[in-house]
């Protein structure tokens, strides 16, 4: 807080004007319900109707409307990034139409036309709730309800608009149902993030200020995120943990086969011949014997799970390697400052392998999806860095975007080379082909890394205060 500013005095809590941010604070909450809701299929209307938990919904619909929380004070850009995650995945994911279901006409195309011109839209009205609930001095809340009003109906004309064109397509169109259910969580993430925040002031309580400090450090703890490299440590932590614990089932079954033969042995040195209780137990171990011995003799998954955890090791190992080596090459050749011919280096290595190893039809399809400026955009970022007078608002803003395209282009290259795999003619192209698609991968976490050392220092020399 500058020391111009005075502390803000919150709400009186069971306030008419409290009461009313309370009530609108209900309203969102409402729209994230109908949206948890209509993705259990559960209708209100319905008797005996009760209303979908939250921790019910799926893994991948979670995780979007979590990651809310680390845009919590620059919901624009969280829209913005979940628009674009979804078409990436839309356009370049796993997901395939079943055989014999019709894939609708222009989906993207139509869902674009609809969305786009609520996007100015949204991103203003969040925008002006955001300002209107970080004031210097005291709360106005007629001008937050206003906002919070103005900014539930953007938000619901776009929640109308993915309800639409949920209507046009069946249930087995998973690529475009996968899509909207994106698109719809990263709707309801922003509409939970309202509530919060208007539930804090009608309980009496100081909304976080949003500022551009503090935007912007929340953009630095994203741009330090390596997804694959943490990725792969929690997968080699898994199997780790998978391979002990086979490993202690091993040694309880080898305990068991050797109190087996002893127990067999121990009834061989008996008096011939044995009694009938004692020829039981002895039938009964050797059959208990040989059905451990045959278990062990089958049991393939060690070696499987051994083989598969050497193999992320690996991965993991020549990430790093490739990892220390582009930031390096980044931080010499090209002096953190040319990272627009640093980048296009990269892509070219990066085409050119997977030309050599898969054909011109897979180069020209990763072309394409690299083909949208970012060379520009890094260009602007690093002419914002080497200005006479850097300004705060502009550095903020080329971040953003270089970090944006970063992500965007991850997910495309993921995409494109997965599919060129199906299509490799053995595991040995698979294999490089996983490791060219890496070694790219690497080379654009040390644009991240680059951007967020950048960040780092000069929120520290107090530039975005």
């Amino acid at each position: 807080m500058g020391a111009h500013e005075e502390p803000v005095r919150p709400i009186e809590r069971n306030s008419p004007a409290a009461k009313r941010l309370g009530s609108l604070a209900d309203r969102s909450r409402a729209d994230a319900q109908s949206f948890y809701d209509a993705t259990k299929g559960n209708d209100p209307d319905e008797e005996g109707y009760k209303p979908t938990e939250r921790t019910t919904l799926t893994a991948d619909v979670l995780r979007e409307m979590d990651r809310a929380n680390d845009y919590s004070l620059d919901l624009a850009t969280y829209w913005e990034q979940g628009r674009q995650s979804a078409a990436d995945s839309y356009d370049y994911g796993a997901d395939e139409t079943p055989f014999g279901v019709e894939a609708p006409v222009d989906f993207r195309k139509g869902l674009d036309a609809d969305l786009k011109p609520l996007e100015a839209e949204l991103a203003d009205r969040v925008k002006a709730f955001q300002d209107a609930t970080s004031p210097t001095s005291d709360y106005e809340p007629g001008r937050i309800a206003d906002a919070a009003d103005k900014l539930q109906r953007t938000v619901a004309a776009t929640r109308e608009v993915l309800q639409s064109h949920a209507g046009k397509v069946g249930l087995n169109n998973r690529p475009e149902q996968r899509c909207l259910a994106a698109l719809g969580a990263t709707l309801t993430g922003v509409s939970e993030r309202v509530a919060a925040r208007l539930n804090d002031l009608a309980v009496g309580n100081v909304a976080e200020r949003v500022t551009l400090d503090g935007q912007t450090t929340q953009m630095l703890e994203r741009a330090k995120v390596d997804d694959l490299g943490s990725g792969l440590k929690d997968k080699e932590a898994s199997l780790a943990k998978k391979q002990a614990e086979l490993r202690a089932a091993a040694q309880k079954r080898d305990a068991e086969i050797a109190r087996q033969k002893a127990a067999i042995a121990t009834l061989n040195q008996l008096p011939k011949p044995l009694n009938a209780a004692d020829t039981a137990k002895l039938t009964e171990s050797e059959q208990h014997l040989d059905r451990m011995l045959s278990k062990n003799a089958r049991d393939t998954l060690p070696k499987r799970l051994a083989a598969e955890l050497n193999s992320v090791q690996t991965r993991r190992q020549n990430y790093q390697e490739a990892l220390i080596g582009a930031r390096g090459d980044l931080a010499d050749r090209y002096r953190g400052k040319n990272v627009g011919d640093f980048y296009k280096s990269g892509k070219e290595q990066f085409l050119d392998e997977v030309e050599a190893l898969a054909d011109k039809k897979s180069r020209k399809a990763l072309d394409d999806a690299f083909h949208d400026n970012f060379r520009k955009a890094l260009d602007a970022w690093a002419g914002e860095l080497s200005a006479k007078k850097l300004d705060a608002g502009r550095l903020k803003n080329a971040a953003s975007d270089v970090l944006l395209r970063l992500d965007s282009y991850g997910r495309r290259a993921t995409g494109i080379v997965a599919e060129t795999m199906k299509n490799a003619p053995d595991e040995s192209t698979r294999a490089e082909l996983q490791c060219a698609l890496d070694r790219a991968a690497a080379r654009m976490q040390a644009l991240r890394a680059h951007v967020a050392e950048n960040l780092e220092s000069l929120l520290k020399r107090g530039l975005f205060d």
